[in-house]
């Protein structure tokens, strides 16, 4: 992705926020999982991706770019964004939280997401696995 993009130096070493991964590393990471999310790519196998049959309509109509609103044509994507939406209660709430408070529920979605992907991965394995 830095050589198709060409990245800089700088940017290729740019860490996010917390420090412990780079950003480039760690957006290309929350693109590709929101991507399968909306069905627009196949997981393989761990790490590995393919397009999907959905994908391939995308990207033979030549989008601009691919957002969040354009990812929430799909139902499957629209699940994943509820399941992690905010009521403007739940947004007021965030403004008033504690650094430390943010931080806790940051790592709680995290989880939740990272959770998810395990569940997948394992179903993905089929029943000869177990």
């Amino acid at each position: 992705m830095a050589e198709y993009f060409n990245l800089t130096d700088e940017e290729m070493n740019e860490s996010t926020s917390g420090g412990k991964a780079l950003r480039y590393k760690d957006r290309t990471g929350w693109a590709i999982d929101y991507l399968y999310r909306a069905t627009l790519l196949n997981r393989v196998e761990r790490g590995k991706y393919i397009i999907s049959e959905e994908g391939e309509k995308v990207l033979k109509n030549n989008p601009e770019y691919i957002d969040n609103d354009f990812l929430l044509r799909y139902e499957s994507f629209k699940e994943f964004k509820d399941v992690n939406a905010v009521s403007s209660d739940e947004k007021y709430e965030k403004e008033i939280m504690s650094p430390s408070d943010k931080i806790n529920e940051a790592i709680s979605e995290i989880n939740n997401n990272l959770s998810s992907n395990i569940l997948e991965e394992i179903f993905s394995w089929g029943s000869d696995f177990f």
